[in-house]
């Protein structure tokens, strides 16, 4: 594993979901201009729905509990991810697992909008945290993979 580019990639997700979560803080004892542009940045991403979203200390996080739960689940499979051993049974697993969440997710959205079921901030949460999580994994892996196939090639034999 390429420590430099992991702790990269675990520092970014943190910052990232600490700024999300440490928003309200932002709005309601620091910077002003600071949560508008944080609020602004998040909008090209996200619906913001209010009645969506976590809030915390009475402020509405700046995304909706659904893309919340993806920065999380990633920064938790990016924290994890040292901790695997097995990488090539992630492999040939991780394909699967990433497929299953998007279509986990992608159901909770099509039942809502075709009117089968009324999906839920549970519901949301879940499946966006899955996702994220199973995305983060996939990701790194596949890095991983890479940098091992191409060491691999260097290498004389």
């Amino acid at each position: 594993m390429k420590w430099r580019r992991y702790i990269l990639a675990l520092s970014l997700s943190g910052m990232w979901c600490g700024l999300l979560t440490g928003f309200p803080w932002l709005v309601r004892f620091g910077d002003a201009r600071l949560a508008a542009a944080v609020s602004l940045v998040c909008s090209a991403v996200c619906h913001q729905d209010p009645i969506r979203s976590f809030r915390l200390l009475g402020v509405t996080l700046p995304v909706c509990s659904r893309c919340t739960a993806v920065y999380l689940g990633a920064f938790c499979g990016i924290t994890v991810f040292p901790l695997l051993r097995n990488l090539a049974g992630l492999f040939s697993k991780i394909t699967y697992l990433a497929g299953i969440s998007t279509m986990l997710l992608g159901l909770d959205v099509a039942a809502d909008v075709a009117g089968l079921w009324h999906n839920t901030f549970s519901s949301r949460s879940i499946s966006g945290g899955f996702l994220g999580l199973t995305y983060s994994l996939g990701f790194l892996v596949l890095l991983e993979r890479l940098r091992w196939e191409s060491s691999v090639k260097a290498s004389p034999t």
